[in-house]
């Protein structure tokens, strides 16, 4: 019986690194409708059900997007011009940078 039911697609990559302690590498991955099944080797994941194979990446090494949702990495670099942020923020000499909360705002 297969584990799913829709065919999906199989990419096997040169390596995929999963980002996940228990599965680290690997060299398939299964995708449907755009979602990631499962990452694995393309034999497990051929076990799965109807399946094409993709190989678009076969020569590639996948990894997860990462998304940087806090640094203040530019901080520095960011007071070399005006702000015109959303916030209100303190630069690093101390002066408070107004909030500009319109389009209008940031223009003058």
């Amino acid at each position: 019986m297969a584990l799913c039911r829709s065919p999906f697609t199989i990419y096997p990559a040169r390596r995929i690194l999963t980002m996940d302690r228990t599965l680290p590498v690997a060299d398939a991955v299964a995708v449907l409708d755009g979602r990631i099944l499962g990452v694995g080797d393309t034999a497990t994941l051929a076990t799965w059900g109807t399946h094409r194979i993709d190989d678009r990446y076969a020569d590639r090494v996948l990894m997860p997007g990462l998304i940087e949702g806090h640094s203040h990495l530019l901080e520095g670099g960011i007071w070399d011009y005006p702000y015109v942020g959303f916030y209100q923020r303190r630069s690093p000499d101390g002066s408070v940078w107004p909030a500009l909360r319109s389009i209008d705002a940031v223009v003058e």
